[in-house]
């Protein structure tokens, strides 16, 4: 089947991420992390692309960008051939940098936006890379949430950090940067961070209606969403993102593709992952049990049902 085309119009909002061809590192050093800055910068010069928030980990990479013109695609294809060019030219590596194509959804502006904000801010938070101690976000280079308490003169000049405080209703002073840094704690707080449950809607994070209205604009036929973005591109971007939270949770759990072979069927890790890709997508009992190696459909139903009766009881059973 051909690849659904990319959904491109002037003004559009997205989350772009990409990761590593085999879930491999796509950085290995600070040289190369700062390659990955100046290459964005570069492509943001190019296409005048708006950046307001974005996180640069090990093996992969998220952005929250505006496309002022119907640009995504022409960019990102220079973005990323550009950074697969300079990382296997200075390691002496060949063959593909990045898996697959880069996900880009649509986002709908209001609540979406400023959930997503935070989001990819706190990437490395979540990932226990980073503490929120002040000092060391100021630091930390590799994501846009120390350019989001830091004054203009101390940013990437690609970063539209006034317009993403905007967003908030905050304006471009201490004032109002530190009534960022103190949402960002509190969101960094949060048990579940994690914005995807609340606000994906297939190809995009947004409402029925944002959903309808971009339909419209673009001139989606019903049989268009039922065998394009509706069917096979939902189908297609949900097991995409269940991968992405099997991912996001071996690297939580602190295990490897290995350990999902040695672990119990019933392992409480197992079946809290398996709980998360059930709630955030449409992939059935087989999918999952077969992903994480559960065995079948109903022992993903038993280890979850397992699962969320110790969960009522304050303390897994690890």
């Amino acid at each position: 089947m051909p690849r659904t085309k990319r959904v491109e119009y002037e003004g559009a909002y997205y989350h772009v991420m990409a990761r590593g061809n085999r879930r491999s590192e796509i950085v290995v050093d600070d040289r190369d992390r700062e390659r990955f800055v100046e290459t964005l910068g570069e492509v943001v010069e190019q296409t005048g692309w708006e950046v307001y928030a974005w996180a640069l980990m090990d093996n992969h990479y998220h952005l929250l960008i505006r496309t002022p013109e119907a640009n995504l695609v022409k960019g990102m294809t220079w973005f990323q051939n550009t950074l697969t060019k300079r990382f296997n030219g200075r390691h002496k590596f060949v063959g593909h940098l990045f898996a697959g194509r880069y996900k880009a959804l649509l986002v709908e502006e209001g609540a979406y936006l400023r959930t997503l904000v935070h989001y990819i801010n706190l990437n490395p938070v979540r990932a226990k890379i980073l503490d929120m101690e002040l000092p060391e976000v100021i630091r930390y280079r590799w994501s846009s949430l120390r350019e989001y308490v830091l004054p203009p003169s101390r940013r990437n000049e690609f970063s539209c950090i006034k317009e993403g405080l905007g967003f908030f209703s905050l304006k471009d002073t201490k004032g109002g940067r530190e009534a960022f840094w103190e949402k960002s704690l509190c969101v960094a707080g949060e048990e579940d961070a994690d914005y995807l449950s609340k606000v994906r809607n297939g190809w995009v994070l947004g409402s029925e209606e944002f959903l309808a209205e971009v339909s419209k604009r673009l001139k989606f036929t019903e049989s268009d969403r039922a065998n394009g973005y509706g069917g096979e591109q939902l189908k297609g971007h949900s097991e995409a993102t269940a991968e992405e939270i099997v991912t996001e949770g071996l690297e939580r759990y602190e295990m490897s593709e290995e350990d999902l072979s040695t672990l119990r069927k019933n392992d409480w890790r197992k079946a809290k992952i398996a709980l998360e890709v059930r709630m955030k997508t449409t992939m059935n009992g087989d999918w999952i049990a077969n992903r994480l190696q559960m065995g079948s459909r109903s022992s993903v139903t038993k280890a979850i049902d397992k699962y969320r009766k110790e969960a009522e009881n304050e303390a897994p059973n690890t």
